[in-house]
């Protein structure tokens, strides 16, 4: 009981430390002009303030020093993740060049390498694959994928703040079931950072995460499904991660698949992932962004029912997560044409 006890308490302190501290962000990023700047995903309406990741780095880090025993987790997870928030940080202030940020969460990612954090095995159809020294580029190829996959959904108010609270609430429980109690404390420290975010986050946002919370909240995601779920000796532990995040995943590979299909950089951002798409069919950012919260538990379900072993109703969650996403891409690309398709005719007329 006593375990629970802290977590609640570390949950609790987490989510005042994040509230307390947020009012703060706002005002400096307000005093120094830290906001998005005009592109093709934000247009001129729609600028919001930026960095408020800063509080969730600030009242996660607190907490987890207070509440989270030292280990080799806690020590990547403070490291690494300042390294993040830090690169994020400069990009939400300066702006930085893609392969210059990428190259700069290279040097976060080998943080727990160094640390003997890694994803040395998985087990595929009962057949365990050993990555030997493969382990240290699989992991860091992880890390990146996650981190930014995190980044290229925080698109709209709330949409990457609620799934990072549903997502580490999830963490947390699946390793309540697996007897990661260490990694469940960290996890609800997470949780509670970004819940006590949430309400200056949702629409209409006073602040967004911005790269510096976007960044920091992939890193401790993929930092911690690497010690928690990789190492741990269940069979199909590793599916959760795949599960849980299935829907930041699926996005960076569809973007990146897109952009490539029509010949353009895939570091260039742009308003066609999927939560544009349905933002600009005319579902808004609301509906948009419940949407996606719906589909995050669904999720989480399927990753909580695998831990609990029940592999097979788990991957059909995931699997009904899935063909939902594929009907609602080919909704957004639908309504999309037909929007551009009308505006050519206003514009020949």
């Amino acid at each position: 009981m006593q375990i629970y006890f802290i977590a609640i308490s570390a949950l609790i302190a987490a989510f005042v430390a994040s509230f307390v501290f947020t009012p703060s962000v706002i005002r400096f990023a307000k005093s120094q002009g830290i906001s998005d700047k005009p592109d093709g995903r934000h247009p001129k309406d729609s600028i919001k303030l930026r960095f408020g990741g800063t509080a969730i780095f600030i009242a996660f880090v607190l907490v987890i020093v207070l509440f989270a025993p030292k280990s080799p987790l806690r020590t990547a997870l403070i490291a690494g993740g300042f390294i993040a928030a830090a690169i994020g940080a400069l990009d939400d202030i300066k702006g930085l060049k893609p392969y210059i940020k990428l190259s700069l969460l290279t040097l976060a990612a080998i943080v727990p390498v160094y640390l003997g954090i890694r994803i040395e095995w998985i087990t595929v159809f009962g057949k365990v694959i050993v990555f030997g020294n493969w382990s240290i580029p699989v992991t860091i190829i992880w890390i990146l994928v996650l981190t930014n996959a995190m980044n290229l959904i925080d698109g709209l108010d709330g949409l990457a703040s609620g799934i990072s609270v549903i997502s580490s609430l999830t963490l947390t429980i699946t390793a309540f079931i697996m007897g990661q109690t260490d990694m469940a404390v960290i996890a609800v420290c997470l949780c509670g950072a970004c819940l006590g975010f949430i309400p200056f986050n949702i629409y209409p946002a006073k602040i967004t995460l911005g790269d510096t919370g976007a960044l920091f909240i992939g890193y401790i995601f993929a930092v911690l499904s690497i010690d928690g779920l990789f190492k741990v000796s269940t069979a199909v532990s590793y599916l959760i991660p795949a599960v849980l995040f299935s829907l930041p995943l699926s996005d960076i590979i569809i973007s990146a698949l897109r952009r490539s299909r029509k010949g353009g950089k895939i570091t260039i951002g742009d308003r066609g992932h999927l939560h544009y798409r349905l933002a600009d069919s005319g579902l808004g950012t609301v509906k948009t962004v419940s949407l996606f919260h719906i589909l995050t538990l669904l999720n989480s379900i399927g990753a909580i029912l695998i831990a609990l072993g029940l592999t097979i109703p788990g991957i059909c969650a995931v699997m009904v997560c899935g063909i939902i996403v594929i009907f609602l891409y080919r909704y957004g690309l639908k309504h999309n044409k037909n929007k551009t398709e009308e505006g050519a005719v206003t514009s020949g007329e």
